[in-house]
């Protein structure tokens, strides 16, 4: 059952930023509801989650954060070419984040990598949330949330069914985040989920 539950996870997590991404790239989408912040943080926490994965041997960690950080890194190459504010933002964020990582792991090693990333995850949703309540949704992709609401349930399963529960204390804050961002979102009358994954499809 573990395996299964995170074989699921990771599904779910390697899936989500990507609906994001064709959201941003669609032509006369506005995007300015999109938090970039969120993504930067996303990139550099799904960075060391792998470092932390590699270092532990958990191996669905390594692949679905591996091609997570990919799909983030994705959304940001995106709210670049269509946000005129996204490169500062990555600049000033993501990079020192990485930085900090780096030094982490040369000093204390995979370990304690994780609770920066452990951190780093619970508040990653957090400058959407923000986003979302104090300006709109617009351009925000739900079935991105809907897929970071599934993964964020299926990881923490997983992290107490294989007694690493530095995988399931995010749940704590990110749950409530996307549900959040969710419920904004949906409240909207912009397309449904269906004709959202269509349109991405397209």
């Amino acid at each position: 059952m573990n395996v299964w539950i995170g074989a699921l996870a990771a599904i779910a997590s390697i899936t989500r930023a990507w609906p994001q991404v064709f959201r941003l790239l669609k032509k006369n989408s506005a995007v300015e509801g999109v938090s970039v912040l969120t993504w930067c943080i996303g990139t550099a926490g799904q960075s060391g989650w792998v470092i932390y994965a590699i270092g532990n041997h958990v191996v669905p960690a390594i692949i679905s954060n591996t091609l997570n950080d990919i799909g983030c890194i994705a959304v940001l190459f995106a709210a670049c070419r269509v946000r005129s504010d996204a490169r500062s933002t990555v600049v000033r964020s993501l990079i020192p984040m990485l930085v900090i990582e780096m030094i982490v792991l040369g000093i204390f090693g995979a370990t304690k990598v994780g609770i920066i990333v452990a951190v780093l995850s619970a508040i990653t949703f957090v400058p959407q949330v923000v986003r979302v309540l104090r300006k709109s949704g617009e351009g925000v992709s739900q079935f991105t949330w809907i897929l970071i609401t599934l993964s964020t349930v299926l990881w923490g399963i997983y992290g107490i069914l294989i007694h690493k529960l530095i995988l399931s204390y995010p749940t704590l804050i990110i749950l409530p985040s996307g549900l959040i961002v969710l419920a904004v979102t949906l409240r909207k009358p912009p397309s449904s989920t269906v004709v959202e994954v269509v349109d991405a499809a397209l």
